[in-house]
């Protein structure tokens, strides 16, 4: 036991993995006890307007922190390789003056249209609200992901996993505490409360993440870096950002362009609007979440790989990078099969009787079959992002997204769900095997590797 304990001390990613997919299973838990508690609190069809926003809320944290974030994870993991702390910090501070400035403008545009973007954009004028509080969250997240994306760059996972749960369950709370006071005082509330909850999570994680770097700066004895040093750091920063960040803004408006139109293709099928909007919320709200749970592993591992494999990246270390492509390969397939397997016949009955929902339980046996496509294409994804090569991710998540958004348009209004469902297995098959094939290099076996 105690040559397991040092062994997994000694390697950074698993000590890590192991971290992140603790908090992420504790984080996810109380995340789908939310759900269970919002699934009875509102109907299905606010469920489903909630859902509406996500693709939003995904798009304002491409925009101004998603790609930064993976940026300031591979700039500061080469910093921190060559033991350049100062280097490293000072790659943070031009990822945050970068996004600050961008959040201030997105927050702007959103709160200001948010009654145009839900009419003309969602379709639905009741995300209004929603989307007010989703637009003011959006500095606070910005802060909170890139000093997380400082942090897994020297592959310490303890304060991501910590904000990571402070930040669901401030969420819980919120929603739980406002609901029961309201209920008490016989006062109405909306699906908006939902998004109070992101606001408030946010902006919590937001100054913690703060005391965090204010104490880092204390025991690690770095003095700021000057504005300009600050500044001169940005134009590599954009560089390496601008094609993850538009790959990402496509995926994030294709993705938004799906959410709306896969309840207009089930009222073309022949469902009326509010029951098409009940399906899309018991898919979005219950079925996937519920599905996507082990992610918690995956994307535990997805996030640490990319500072390893930039690292290694950077020291031309071949060999380390194609042993961790191959064990990820091995691990994220076998860990698909098995929730695969689990998802298609108790996985059904679990979540019919969690959400009360007898579709939730179809839905989760129907989509059961994409767990090993979903698992394996996140962590192949991080690999490619980690070589450097965040065009080949645009090119590809593009293609996938223009691929499924065929099926939204043309198989839904004829086969309904059914039809989505073969879209997302398909694509999802067609990702792993365009991912696998750019990493061709790394997965065979040469002598003459480094």
């Amino acid at each position: 036991m105690n040559h397991l304990l040092s062994e997994i001390k000694r390697r950074p990613l698993i000590l890590g993995t192991i971290i992140l997919t603790l908090a992420g299973l504790l984080s996810r838990l109380i995340g789908f006890f939310l759900r269970i508690y919002t699934a009875h609190l509102f109907t299905e069809e606010e469920i489903g307007i909630f859902q509406l926003i996500a693709p939003l809320l995904a798009l304002s944290f491409v925009l101004t922190g998603a790609g930064l974030q993976t940026a300031v994870s591979s700039f500061a993991a080469s910093h921190f390789a060559r033991d350049d702390k100062a280097g490293a910090f000072s790659s943070l501070l031009s990822a945050l003056f970068m996004g600050i400035g961008i959040s201030a403008l997105v927050t702007f545009l959103m709160y200001h249209f948010s009654e145009e973007i839900a009419l003309h954009f969602l379709s639905e004028p009741r995300c209004a609200p929603c989307i007010r509080f989703i637009a003011l969250s959006v500095p606070f997240c910005c802060i909170h992901s890139l000093v997380n994306g400082f942090c897994y760059s020297m592959k310490k996972s303890a304060f991501p996993a910590f904000s990571q749960l402070l930040e669901q369950i401030l969420r819980f709370f919120v929603i739980a505490f406002v609901a029961s006071l309201c209920l008490k005082r016989n006062a109405t509330f909306n699906i908006s409360l939902c998004a109070l909850g992101i606001l408030v999570a946010e902006a919590a994680a937001c100054i913690v993440s703060i005391g965090y770097l204010h104490l880092y700066l204390q025991k690690n004895k770095i003095t700021l870096p000057s504005f300009s040093r600050i500044l001169a750091g940005c134009p590599d920063l954009f560089r390496f950002v601008w094609p993850l960040t538009l790959s990402r803004i496509v995926v994030q408006f294709l993705l938004s362009a799906e959410a709306a139109l896969i309840p207009a293709g089930l009222c073309h099928f022949g469902y009326p609007k509010e029951e098409a909007l009940a399906l899309y919320g018991i898919l979005t709200g219950m079925a996937l979440p519920f599905l996507l749970f082990p992610t918690a592993i995956t994307g535990s591992l997805s996030v640490l790989l990319l500072p390893s494999i930039s690292e290694a990246h950077a020291k031309n270390n071949t060999k380390k990078i194609r042993e961790l492509t191959v064990r990820v390969i091995y691990a994220a397939t076998l860990l698909g099969i098995f929730c695969s397997i689990f998802f298609y016949v108790p996985g059904k009955y679990l979540a019919a009787f969690l959400f009360h929902n007898e579709i939730a339980g179809q839905y989760t046996s129907s989509l059961s079959f994409l767990c090993p496509f979903l698992y394996l294409s996140a962590c192949l994804g991080s690999i490619i992002n980690g070589l450097g090569k965040t065009k080949i991710t645009f090119l590809i998540q593009t293609f996938i997204l223009l691929f499924k958004l065929l099926f939204v348009l043309f198989v839904i209004p004829r086969f309904g769900m059914n039809g989505y469902f073969t879209g997302l297995l398909s694509a999802q098959l067609l990702l792993c095997l365009l991912y696998l094939l750019a990493l061709r290099k790394y997965l065979y076996y040469s002598s003459s590797v480094k």
